[in-house]
This record gives structure tokens, C-alpha cells and sequence, in this order.
């Protein structure tokens, strides 16, 4: 469906986000108790692990057969853009680009402009873009003069507007500003008159937090890309994030919209989970699966697997950390130092983010658990994503379970916002090591232990850092 008129500002009705939220709740709700005796027999981990991953939350049959030469990675900010350069120039047939805003910089008009060229030159090529409606509204704003690593976080809606306007006549491009939550929602109805009185740039921030849209899925054809990287320079140069590319065709019709199952009745060697976090839609797969999959399988470190967990923004969530405890030194969790927080350089209200993060840290240690934080100067880090290796005291052993996607694992994207990922579980020796590599080279290349002997923060920004926590 083409914009109508290019979208009002916000959106409801039975607009296709809705449409496949509502499709995934059903599907996620089916039980699966068959399959999780099946796999308990193997004794086998990638078995056990695709067992926790499908009990009580994930019917197995809804699970997608990948070739493992089907997924790859790519490794930095410059690869990224590369890929999506690449992407719009070899599309044929369509393009889906779902992300929380589009940037208004150089690099992002770039984008732009490959997006227009290639429409140009294919009539029937159909483009479908989806932001979230507040951060797309409100414009550029909160960029620091004093350090580059502080992007502008509003979104471009005029180029948005123009792209839509120009390619109306043909039926090519379609762009939806999607309403989190839509504006029948109870809570939208009880907080907008609050959030009115504020009026201006204002009124939109105090709407974010509420909640966004903060999927990133971007698809070429057949090819998906999924990750935790917004389309905006900052993202395509210097902030770490994780780029999982090349999910082919069954996986592609289910992330543009479509419900998809796997035809083969044997176990595949790899296989891909897709989930959807949508708390005020009563859609929580990703939390229920998280916590199942983060719930130690032993009290003996020696046969447990390794856990390693991985958000920019790491808040997890009361029952979340308690499985993090329960691992200790068995599990590592890595977030963004101080220096490397997004939100770093801010100023106003924003300079209190990277703080309130680091207080977060701070009692995260003290319940004992294994934290590192990134760094990397003038870099940021935006990475996200869980792995689990097999219960055996080698630390070479290369992951079976992996995570990629949108989600922050934290209070926001397991309350709030709305997020997309997918879990992916392979027996390939190939493609284990392949996310062993990328595992150290994202996340655990530039972390170190958290510095216990540095001052903590205050009292009133640990108390503030509680207070906040859902917000986070």
C-alpha cells in the first residue's frame, strides 16, 4: 500500500506492522512440548539449546532451514554502509529498509540518492520503508560541537517526504511511520495530553520515551541484513554494532511481512528463530525466550556452556541479571564504557545518560557478575546479541546459539519498544567458527574487565539510575 498523501503522522488501522504483529503472536504462542522431548533424548547441545530456545514459546515447525553458507557477517561500520550500497544497486525486485530513522548527513542523502538512481532505472522495483513515527517527526537535534562520536538523533522526514512524492505516479515506494504505541493504544491516550503541554522538539523526545519502533531489518530481494545499526552516518563510520547478512529467501518472505515454516522434517543442520518483542501489543516471545536461554543448565560451572551477553545500552532487567548471577565467572557480559556510550558529549538532560549506564555497571559487579566494558577512542558501541557455546571447560569452543538483531536485552526492549531479531542455532563447524570470529571481533576485541578500584557514581545517580530504569 502506497502512502496516502505520505502518511499522516501517525498511523493505525490494519497498516502491515500491525498485521504481522498480530500474525507472530499466534504463532509464537504454540506449544511444542513434542519437540522438546525429541530433543532432550539427543544429548546433544545444539539439540538441547533448540530445545530451550522452542519450549512453551516457539512451535519447532515454525523454524527456518538455512543452508549455513547462507549466513554471514560483516565486521565494521564501513562494511555495513558498503553492504547496503551494494544491496540497492543489485536489487531487482524490491527493498525493505525498517529502521528506527534515517539520517540527514552526507552519507545517509548518499543512500538516498542510490535508492532514487536505482528506482529510476527499474520501473518494477518496489521499495518499502518503516521508522518509527516520533523520532522521524521531531527532526536533528542534540548533536554536541565538542566531540563527534554525539550524532543528530532525530530523523529526516523531509527526505522521506520528497523520496515518496517523486515516485508516487509509478507506485514504487511505499514509507511508513509507524505509531509505538498507535494512538488508540490506552497508554497513548493517557499520556499524550501530558506530553501536548510540552509542545515543540520537546513533546517528541518525552513521546520516545515511551516507546519507538526500533526494528532494523533490511532486505534486498532474497538477502537479509539484520542488525542493530540505524541509517545515519555515525553508524556507518565510527559505532560498533553487528551486521548479520545474507538470510535467504524463507527468511526473507517472514521478515517482510509473511509467516514462513520449515519444509524439511529432519533437523536441519542450521536453523534460524525470528522474534518479535511487542510488550504493549502483549507480544513477549523475546523476553520469554531470553530467560530461557540465559537460565544456567547446571550448578557446575565445568558443564555448563559458556554465556556471553552484549548490549550498548546494558540494563538488563531483575530477572535477567538473576540468571547472569547464577552463571558467575561462567557467563560474560559486556556493555559500553563511559567513554563509548552513545549518548557521550551530550549536553543538557542527555549528558546524564552515560552516568546513569555506568551506575547500572556499577551494580551489576557488585551482584557478581563477569562485566567488560568496550572501548575504543572516539568509537562508540552499539553491539547487542547472546551466544551460548557447548558445557565443556574449553574456552576454544566455538558458539552453537546465536542472537542478531535489534534488541538491548534491558528494561526498553523488553517493556517498551519494539524489536526484531532472530536466533539462530547450527551444528556446521564452519559456521560456528565463523561466529566465534565475529563474536570477538564486535564485542570482545576492545572490552576489558570492569575497573572495580574507579569511583563509583554518586547517590543520586544510582538512585536516579533506579528510578529510571525502564526508561534505560
Amino acid at each position: 500500500m502506497v502512502v496516502k498523501r505520505f502518511f499522516p503522522r501517525v498511523w493505525a488501522g490494519s497498516s502491515p506492522p500491525y498485521r504481522l504483529f498480530s500474525s507472530v503472536k499466534n504463532v509464537f504462542q504454540a506449544s511444542s512440548s513434542r519437540f522438546d522431548a525429541m530433543f532432550r533424548k539427543e544429548g546433544n547441545f545444539t539439540m538441547f539449546s533448540l530445545s530451550r530456545l522452542t519450549r512453551d514459546s516457539l512451535d519447532a515447525s515454525q523454524g527456518l532451514a538455512l543452508d549455513p553458507s547462507d549466513v554471514s557477517f560483516q565486521y565494521s561500520p564501513k562494511e555495513f554502509y558498503e553492504g547496503l550500497i551494494r544491496g540497492i544497486k543489485t536489487a531487482e525486485r524490491r527493498i525493505v529498509l525498517s529502521t528506527l530513522y534515517l539520517g540527514d548527513d552526507d552519507m545517509s542523502q548518499d543512500l538516498l540518492e542510490e535508492l532514487r538512481n536505482v528506482l529510476r532505472a527499474r520501473p518494477r522495483l518496489k521499495l518499502t520503508v518503516i521508522v518509527d513515527g516520533n523520532r522521524n517527526l521531531r527532526g536533528p537535534s542534540g548533536a554536541s560541537a565538542n566531540n563527534t562520536a554525539v550524532e543528530k538523533h532525530g530523523g529526516n522526514f523531509s527526505a522521506l517526504q520528497t523520496l515518496v512524492q517523486e515516485f508516487t505516479p509509478h507506485n514504487q515506494v511505499s514509507c511508513y511511520l509507524f505509531p509505538s504505541p498507535p494512538p488508540s493504544h490506552p497508554l497513548t491516550q493517557l499520556t499524550e495530553k501530558f506530553f501536548q503541554y510540552f509542545g515543540g522538539s520537546l513533546g517528541g523526545r518525552i513521546r520516545e520515551l515511551r516507546s519507538v519502533f526500533h526494528a532494523k531489518v533490511y532486505i534486498f530481494d532474497d538477502s537479509v541484513t539484520l542488525s542493530g545499526a540505524n541509517l545515519s552516518k555515525i553508524y556507518f563510520t565510527t559505532r560498533q554494532d553487528r551486521y548479520v547478512e545474507r538470510l535467504r529467501k524463507s527468511v526473507s518472505k517472514l521478515f517482510s511481512l509473511n509467516i514462513g515454516t520449515c519444509q524439511s522434517s529432519e533437523y536441519p543442520c542450521t536453523c534460524v528463530y525470528p522474534s518479535v518483542q511487542v510488550t504493549w501489543a502483549q507480544v513477549t516471545h523475546e523476553y520469554e525466550t531470553t530467560l530461557d536461554l540465559t537460565k544456567p543448565f547446571s550448578e557446575n560451572t565445568l558443564n555448563t556452556p559458556c554465556l556471553f551477553l552484549a548490549a550498548g545500552y546494558l540494563n538488563p532487567t531483575r530477572e535477567l541479571e538473576i540468571n547472569l548471577e547464577r552463571w558467575g565467572d561462567s557467563a560474560v557480559v559486556v556493555g559500553a564504557a563511559k567513554s563509548s556510550n552513545a549518548w557521550y558529549g551530550a549536553r543538557g538532560i542527555a549528558a546524564w545518560v552515560p552516568n546513569l549506564f555506568q551506575a547500572r555497571a556499577e551494580a551489576l559487579v557488585q551482584r557478581g557478575i563477569n562485566l567488560r566494558q568496550w572501548a575504543r577512542r572516539e568509537w562508540t558501541f552499539h553491539a547487542k546479541g547472546l551466544w551460548l557455546r557447548p558445557p565443556t571447560p574449553e574456552a576454544s569452543e566455538p558458539p552453537v546459539v546465536m542472537s542478531a538483531g535489534s534488541s538491548n536485552y534491558g528494561h526498553r526492549s523488553f517493556l517498551r519498544d519494539v524489536e526484531v531479531q532472530a536466533f539462530i542455532v547450527t551444528q556446521d563447524p564452519k559456521l560456528q567458527n565463523d561466529i566465534k570470529s565475529e563474536l570477538e571481533s564486535s564485542v570482545i576485541k576492545n572490552s576489558s574487565p570492569f575497573l572495580r578500584n574507579e569511583p563509583r557514581q554518586g547517590a543520586f545517580v544510582r538512585m536516579l539510575a533506579s528510578m529510571l530504569a525502564s526508561f534505560l
